[in-house]
């Protein structure tokens, strides 16, 4: 009996599976849904054109291939970031419009994962894979992030720098300030407003501060080295450039489109309220909750999230003009705070136990309204993002037509000019440097009159010049009734595509010698 007694079966061992998946899960889940970004956006790259600026990019990247310098043969109200990208994806993966675009669905994959260890900051190790799903089902974020546009590279650099600030919490070694100010400095090449972030990441140093009680000579040196970091990408950069000129392209040009525009408050609040609905509204309730949860646990980042947003919102609705893009470095910590309050509904509405209190009651009924938000508006804001995923390598097909009779009459070495860039890129031609961009702020902002374009005309003689987009008919029209004269007229059109604007002027004219 003894004997039995002793060899009698022992309780099994705790089931080794669940214990595994809840320490692997979140990143398991992340990793899958960062994967099916991957699959679904490089099987989607073919349509024609987010927006005339993406044209822009690739025909700047385009003349500084064939030896143009940036700024001072090629106007670019921009910093290098952008250019520079498109230029090293060209030389990588060939010029064509889908190779730059691989390497912004490369950033959007990091920004998915950055967003996800913002959220797992928290201490919720499952925000991380909501986070990742609340990405990934933005309509802005899968339009954007296949796109040659600088907000998703500047956005991924913030999002890392905010991550390298959370890391200095955690190691207190001077190098993670300096890699957090390189982040946003990085961030800034790429799309200047991003500077905001140097704040944003300096709000979070001085709450350390304070919570800790530095002394002010302490503080002082950390924010040296933060400001240190984010200053030596521009400088590396300002040694490579004209910087005077740079300054006129860039400050100026800014300067002149707040005076010619002004504060559009009711329009950039419109602006604000519809990608609040593109992108599910009902994250923002949840953003609020998830940065009240986040305080709560005293966890650090709190401070930083709401700079960002306390910071960034104001910015954008004083900024002029104001597109749907710019709103787009909003995203990363709506979605990181929405995670949060998502992953931390099953706990909120879990009693563990104690006796029914006011508060908790709240926060349970707080959790349930927040998912019920989220997915009530889940439907259409999946819709949209399933339209915007869909391969569309025929759309536009009018443009598509311009393009084809462009190819066919085009030798090497030929150029074309333009007011929607993309039609000069797809038809594998260049434009005259002085020309590569015909923006309708550089038209009503800065120096592109009709009499530029006349002589830049003149002296290059492209092969032809397309009208398509009214900003020559609205800022210059003296250089269309050139044009007229000077060169063949082979297609006229007018298109009304919006009830309220007037009909856009398409014309296409080829230089006398290689006309029909």
């Amino acid at each position: 009996m003894l004997h039995r007694a002793q060899t009698a079966p022992q309780k099994s061992p705790p089931q080794r599976w669940p214990t595994l998946w809840q320490r692997h899960g979140p990143t398991l889940v992340t990793a899958v849904l960062i994967a099916a970004w991957l699959v679904l956006a490089l099987r989607s790259l073919q349509f024609f054109c987010y927006e005339d600026d993406e044209g822009s990019f690739l025909l700047t990247a385009l003349s500084m291939l064939e030896g143009h310098t940036l700024y001072t043969e090629i106007w670019h109200n921009y910093l290098p970031g952008l250019v520079g990208l498109v230029v090293a994806s060209f030389r990588i993966g060939g010029i064509s419009v889908e190779a730059p675009r691989v390497a912004i669905v490369l950033l959007g994959a990091v920004t998915m994962a950055a967003t996800a260890a913002l959220a797992a900051a928290s201490g919720r190790r499952w925000a991380a894979p909501v986070a990742a799903a609340l990405t990934l089902a933005a309509p802005n974020f899968v339009r954007l992030s296949r796109s040659v546009m600088g907000e998703v590279p500047a956005n991924t650099f913030a999002l890392l720098a905010a991550l390298a600030m959370l890391s200095y919490h955690r190691r207190r070694r001077p190098l993670w300030l300096l890699l957090t100010g390189a982040g946003v400095g990085v961030a800034t090449l790429f799309k200047y407003p991003a500077i905001i972030m140097l704040p944003v990441v300096g709000a979070e140093l001085l709450a350390l501060t304070i919570r800790e009680r530095w002394p002010w000579r302490r503080l002082l040196g950390s924010a040296l080295l933060l400001g240190l970091g984010a200053a030596l990408p521009l400088l590396l950069v300002a040694v490579l450039i004209d910087v005077p000129t740079l300054y006129e392209q860039l400050v100026t040009t800014h300067i002149n489109a707040s005076q010619r525009y002004g504060l559009r408050l009711a329009h950039n609040v419109e602006r604000l309220r519809e990608y609040a609905l593109q992108n599910n509204v009902g994250l923002l309730p949840a953003a609020l909750l998830g940065l009240g949860l986040w305080f709560a646990g005293k966890r650090p980042g709190a401070w930083l999230l709401t700079a960002w947003l306390g910071l960034t919102l104001p910015s954008i609705l004083i900024s002029s003009p104001l597109s749907s893009h710019h709103l787009y470095l909003l995203l990363a910590p709506v979605v990181a705070l929405a995670a949060v309050a998502l992953a931390s509904a099953p706990s909120l509405l879990s009693r563990r136990g104690r006796p029914l209190a006011p508060g908790p009651l709240a926060l349970g009924l707080a959790g349930v309204l927040c998912v019920a938000l989220v997915v009530y508006h889940l439907p259409g804001t999946l819709e949209l993002t399933a339209s915007r995923l869909r391969p569309a390598p025929d759309d536009k097909s009018e443009v598509r037509e311009v393009v084809a009779l462009l190819r066919e009459r085009a030798q090497p070495g030929d150029q074309a000019v333009c007011d929607y860039p993309m039609i000069v890129f797809r038809a594998g031609l260049s434009s005259p440097p002085a020309l590569v961009n015909t923006s309708g702020l550089r038209m009503g902002c800065a120096d592109l009159q009709a009499d530029l374009a006349i002589a830049v005309t003149q002296a290059q003689r492209p092969l032809a010049v397309i009208f398509w987009d009214n900003k020559f008919l609205d800022h210059a029209p003296e250089y269309i009734a050139w044009m007229q004269r000077e060169y063949v007229e082979v297609m006229r059109t007018e298109v009304k595509e919006q009830r309220n604007n007037p009909p856009k002027l398409r014309a296409i004219y080829l230089r006398p010698d290689r006309a029909p």
